[in-house]
């Protein structure tokens, strides 16, 4: 008899029905009991095996790291220069121009969002700086513009939130600005933050300032430097 046959025989016997029951006894294959058993523990045994077969995946999908680099521009002929500076209209200014290099070495795809710079003041957040999409610079001579270069930052639409699918490098041109305002508010360190895709906020110390808003320029990285 098969499996089948002999499960609904302990079930009949189990609610009563006498007649069916006598058959499934006085059949040449009675059913075993214990056979019934062994298979309902196989089924069980195959199910968690199967959602265990699934979290493993999981776990090993996901063993890759996420790393980002950063390299920060010294030219201090770029658009917008590191570090203090007057604007145009002679507003003192506070900008950092860098290239993001973003590694996912994992197997799934992975979420930067809100990508920005925090100022902070004795470690505590104290504002954060403008993220740029575009940007122009006109070169004039004899007070008549000759040339005007444009440039564009971050991804599609200048959006500062990223998807980087797995096994990739995301490659970036990013430009943060901040100008002093009647707020009066004073910083001494720069850090780069991020929220991941469970948003979970991440955040890495990018400049020790000492003498906030007195016009100097600092020195970019010489090569890319990865955050820690």
């Amino acid at each position: 008899m098969n499996i089948l046959g002999r499960i609904l025989g302990v079930l009949c016997q189990a609610i009563g029905l006498a007649p069916m029951a006598a058959a499934q006894s006085n059949s040449t294959n009675s059913f075993d009991l214990n056979e019934v058993w062994y298979v309902v523990i196989g089924a069980v045994i195959g199910f968690v095996a199967s959602i265990g077969t699934v979290i493993v995946e999981r776990i090993l999908d996901r063993r890759g790291k996420l790393k980002i680099y950063y390299r920060i521009s010294g030219d201090r002929r770029a658009i917008m220069p590191f570090g203090f500076a007057r604007t145009q209209d002679n507003d003192m200014s506070f900008s950092i121009p860098m290239q993001i290099e973003i590694q996912n070495t994992s197997r799934t795809t992975r979420v930067i969002r809100d990508l920005n710079v925090i100022l902070c003041k004795d470690g505590i957040p104290v504002d954060h700086m403008t993220q740029i999409t575009a940007a122009t610079k006109s070169k004039t001579k004899n007070g008549e513009t000759v040339e005007t270069k444009s440039h564009t930052f971050g991804s599609e639409n200048g959006a500062y939130s990223f998807v980087v699918e797995a096994l990739s490098i995301l490659h970036l041109n990013c430009s943060f600005f901040y100008t002093q305002d009647e707020k009066g508010i004073t910083f001494d360190e720069a850090k780069l933050r991020y929220y991941d895709e469970k948003d979970k906020e991440h955040s890495y110390s990018l400049q020790k300032i000492e003498n906030c808003w007195e016009e100097c320029l600092f020195e970019g990285t010489s090569d890319w430097v990865l955050l820690k």
